[in-house]
């Protein structure tokens, strides 16, 4: 009886701790995906976050396990099906290197062969199909990242970096694909390819190279047949309507004025999302000072009156000078005396 007592003493306050921190964990990580227009996560799905964290992180850095996971089942199901007279196969890295010259900039070159190439991260599902017709290549890489990146606060860094992710060189609206908008992103000379990516949600991430002399109509029957409902159903995120209306939009063939309107919708979009990052930065670097600035009057012995909430200096308990905010105070009989003052004697009383 007295091990299984030391034992539920020994667990109490380790198990009140990690409540603790998981419950606001999860007041953090909501409030944070409530900002803007999201509807916040709910209990399930912060649970299921650290349930799939788990599992990645179990996994370890085998290759035999990374290889078998390389092109998972699911993902793979949502890339393009192969159009008529084309063929498809697992991706290499060798199948961009023939639209590369010797002249080309190398942070492109970087940039453009990462598509063909397994991506490292702890969780991160990831599948790359190859489609060929003559020597001719298009190229589809598909990602989606963990579910506890989404749902945690402790993640908060990574999930701003994906929010702030997208083209590098030149951003043009490309298509819209059943509520998922795809820009190009404009390759410098010396890289043979066109560059496209969309997301779903920050959390799934469709990226696509072809020819640089393949014209927007011969690559719809690629995009048409992406899986968007599929995406908007695995992402924590998700984004209402996508993937429930059958329209596509093609930018280069409608009209100016449309275009127009459409590149205006986009830089509206990119500034309100601009301003939700310095939001959630300013948030996040007030809560990171007001943290630091309370561990240093933690270490400097100031506490704070949970009822009045004023901040107490706690004195050392050494020299009889316990509970004064004071320096050099003494306890002389039943009087407090600081600065070195004595106090006075009391005259003893005559027999």
């Amino acid at each position: 009886m007295k091990i299984v007592l030391r034992l539920v003493v020994a667990l109490f306050f380790p198990v009140i701790s990690l409540c603790g921190y998981l419950a606001f964990d999860f007041w953090n990580a909501n409030r944070m995906a409530r900002m803007g227009e999201g509807d916040g996560i709910s209990v399930g799905e912060y649970l299921s976050g650290w349930v799939s964290f788990a599992g990645a992180v179990s996994k370890g850095d085998d290759p035999a396990a990374a290889a078998s996971s390389a092109m998972p089942q699911g993902l793979a199901a949502m890339l393009p099906k192969p159009p008529a007279g084309w063929t498809s196969r697992p991706t290499t890295p060798a199948d961009v290197d023939s639209y590369i010259t010797a002249e080309a900039d190398g942070d492109a070159v970087h940039y453009a062969r990462a598509v063909a190439s397994e991506r490292s991260g702890k969780g991160m599902e990831q599948a790359r199909l190859t489609y060929e017709n003559g020597d001719r290549r298009v190229v589809f890489e598909l990602l989606r990242y963990p579910d506890f990146v989404f749902t945690s606060f402790a993640a908060m860094q990574i999930k701003m970096e994906l929010s702030m992710a997208g083209p590098q060189f030149g951003a043009r609206s490309f298509m819209t694909v059943r509520g998922m908008e795809i820009m190009e992103d404009q390759l410098p000379e010396g890289v043979g390819l066109r560059y496209f990516v969309g997301d779903v949600s920050d959390q799934i991430w469709v990226r696509a190279l072809a020819p640089r002399d393949m014209t927007d109509e011969e690559l719809l029957p690629f995009f048409q047949t992406l899986h968007v409902p599929a995406m908007n159903a695995n992402v924590v995120e998700k984004v209402n309507g996508m993937g429930e209306v059958p329209v596509i939009v093609l930018a280069s063939v409608i009209d100016a004025e449309t275009r127009a309107a459409m590149e205006a919708e986009f830089a509206a979009e990119e500034a309100r999302l601009a301003e939700e990052r310095a939001a959630r930065d300013a948030e996040l670097a007030a809560q990171a000072e007001a943290e630091a600035k309370a561990e240093a009057e933690r270490a400097e012995g100031i506490e704070t009156d949970a009822e009045s909430g004023v901040k107490v200096r706690k004195g050392t308990g050494e020299g009889g000078t316990a509970g004064f905010a004071d320096e050099g105070c003494t306890l002389q009989g039943s009087r407090k005396v600081c600065g070195g003052v004595k106090a006075p004697e009391v005259p003893a009383e005559a027999d």
